[in-house]
């Protein structure tokens, strides 16, 4: 999600960001009330204090994050097109075809780069997983804008490997 506010965009009124404590709001006369709040998007929660929650930038307030969604939709970049679905349709079959061809390409390069450590080649069908899926989370980054979490990813795709080379070793056996 892009964060068009950020939290110290609240603390900063030169940003135009003008928080209202809503007591203050409420002490003014209904008509008041209205023109204050006329082609306005009002926004109620704590910005401060008891709602804060941990994002990529910043701890963050709660009404802040569902702002910033509300903007994200509003302007539409939300919409995600054809060729990022492509993209992925692609790399996903590639790392299925990592999953299931034992010493692929990238997984043969880095055990020769490494050669005698252990650790390293032990961890090379890991390490190809993690290299690729962070090459393709840049890729969707800078072309799309869309992040994606890789690690998890890669962790899910090495395990899936190990345990098709375990069932193709009991098939062997």
């Amino acid at each position: 999600m892009n964060y068009r506010l950020l939290q110290k965009d609240i603390e900063n009124i030169e940003a135009g960001f003008n928080p209202v404590n809503m007591g203050e709001l409420l002490y003014l006369e209904e008509q008041d009330i209205q023109e204050f709040v006329a082609g306005k998007i009002v926004v109620i929660g704590d910005f401060f204090e008891n709602d804060m929650h941990e994002t990529l930038f910043e701890i963050t307030a709660g009404p802040l994050i569902l702002l910033n969604a509300f903007l994200n939709i509003e302007s539409g970049d939300t919409y995600v097109n054809f060729w990022f679905f492509f993209l992925l349709f692609l790399s996903y079959c590639y790392f299925s075809y990592m999953v299931f061809v034992e010493g692929d390409y990238m997984e043969s390069r880095i055990t020769k780069h490494f050669g005698a450590v252990k650790l390293a080649n032990y961890l090379a069908g890991f390490m190809s997983y993690l290299i690729l899926l962070t090459l393709l989370s840049c890729l969707t980054f800078f072309l799309f804008n869309i992040h994606l979490n890789v690690f998890f990813l890669a962790v899910t795709f090495y395990l899936m490997d190990k345990i098709v080379g375990l069932i193709y070793a009991k098939m062997k056996n």
